[in-house]
Formats: structure tokens, sequence, C-alpha cells
């Protein structure tokens, strides 16, 4: 790190020379209470507002939310997430290999990547946010929100209605069917 210094270490750190992006830690011992600056969360919904091109958030969502449930690990916990999930889905064929060779540079720090602090920050912590809180699929990011809605109905009328309907159409197929088969003796 070209700081040398994590935030797990500092009451208030620094992460970008330009010293716009400031990440609060509490204390030194407890990194739960670490939260993203702002900057990040507004340019992560920037990024995923569609106005750039590229992956958007699902329809229906809120992209503040979205945003705050991507952002959630400290910079020793998106390197330990990191290096999991390169560990993890080695042997996934449905993830690039570019992609995933990306993720194991993120986890080696920003020069290994050749990236300035502050970026490589905000990078790594998009990063693993999205593989741990969310999916590493953008195909499944594309349809699903990393939170859950308290408003979202679980159990319904309609829910209970159409399980019972498929439930015995598809028995009652099954049944007419199997006494249809002729059966072969064993000799």
């Amino acid at each position: 790190m070209t700081m040398g210094v994590s935030l797990q270490e500092v009451g208030t750190q620094v992460l970008a020379s330009d010293e716009k992006a400031v990440a609060t830690v509490d204390s030194v011992s407890d990194a739960s209470t670490w939260s993203p600056p702002r900057e990040w969360l507004e340019r992560f919904i920037a990024e995923y507002s569609g106005q750039h091109g590229g992956e958007t958030l699902p329809a229906g969502c809120d992209p503040e939310r979205v945003a705050a449930a991507i952002f959630t690990m400290n910079e020793e916990d998106s390197i330990k997430a990191l290096r999991s999930a390169v560990e993890g889905h080695q042997n996934d064929y449905t993830i690039d290999r570019a992609f995933l060779s990306r993720i194991g540079e993120l986890a080696e720090g920003n020069q290994a990547c050749d990236m300035e602090y502050g970026e490589w920050a905000y990078v790594m912590s998009k990063t693993a946010g999205l593989f741990q809180n969310w999916s590493p699929y953008a195909e499944v990011r594309a349809v699903t929100v990393p939170y859950d809605d308290p408003e979202e109905p679980c159990e319904s009328i309609r829910a209970y209605v159409l399980g019972l309907f498929w439930v015995c159409a598809c028995t009652a197929i099954n049944t007419c069917e199997s006494l249809a088969v002729v059966s072969t003796p064993c000799r």
C-alpha cells in the first residue's frame, strides 16, 4: 500500500492522495462500524444508473439501498472476501477468467493493480461487496437486489392457490401416464 496504513489502524484515514475519499472508523479495534465515504456511494450510483453504459441496477430498486448494501466491508474484510472468491471460483466455468484474475490482482494490493491507493480501495471494496453481498454474476445482479425488502410479500393466497393447483394437476398427469405404461416382464 502506498500510504502504509490500513483502515483499522486509524480513527479517520485519508484514502486518496487528492483527499476526497475519507472513511471513518470509530475505534482502532472495532472495524464493524466502518462506513464508506459518501463519494463512493455517489460514484457507485452514477456508475450503475445507466448513464455511462454498462451494467445498470434492477428496475424498481432503491439506488441508495443498493450502494449501502454493497459497501459493507472494510479493507481487511474486502481483501479476505476477494481471496475467498478467487479460491471458490477457480473451477467455475461460468465466470470470466480475465475478471477472476483481476480480482486476484485487487486482493494483492494497489501496486499489483497499478492503481493509486484511493481508486484501488474503491474498486476493491465495490468488487468484494458485489461478490459477498450480491452476486458475482451480472445476469443475477440484473434481476435481483442485494437487500431484503420487508414490504415484499412472502406468503400470499395467490402463491398457495397456484401451488395447490400445479401439485394436483401434475399428480393427475403423472398418475394417468403411469397407468398407460406397458410393463415388460423380466426373464
